[in-house]
């Protein structure tokens, strides 16, 4: 059985050989080498993206985070969030004390004559 297998594979090469054509153990058909030549588009494409570079902020953050990963320091998401929320609380009251000290709107005058009426 496995002479039979071998016998054939054989003719299959001196087959493609008197064709000129490269078919056998080890060659794959025509779309794999599509594919190689898209990936290597796809990868000439991402190295042509130009990389921003990384803020002040950003540079912190990321240095928080590797502080933080080490067990040295709190989480920086977390800080930032509470940054964030207090920032809004101090807004609030702020709003909250401008609106208490503005006078109330007087009443349309068109109004207040038609009550009186």
């Amino acid at each position: 059985p496995d002479t039979k297998k071998k016998a054939a594979a054989a003719g299959k090469k001196a087959a493609a050989a008197a064709a000129g054509t490269k078919k056998g153990k080890g060659v794959k058909g025509d779309k794999q080498g599509v594919k190689q030549q898209d990936k290597k588009k796809a990868a000439k494409k991402d190295t042509k993206k130009a990389e921003k570079p990384a803020t002040e902020a950003d540079l912190d953050m990321e240095m928080a985070e590797y502080l933080h990963k080490a067990g040295r320091g709190p989480n920086p998401k977390q800080a930032v969030l509470d940054d964030e929320l207090s920032a809004y609380k101090v807004k609030v009251a702020e709003a909250a004390k401008a609106e208490a000290a503005a006078p109330a709107p007087a009443a349309e005058p068109a109004a207040a004559a038609a009550a009186s009426e």
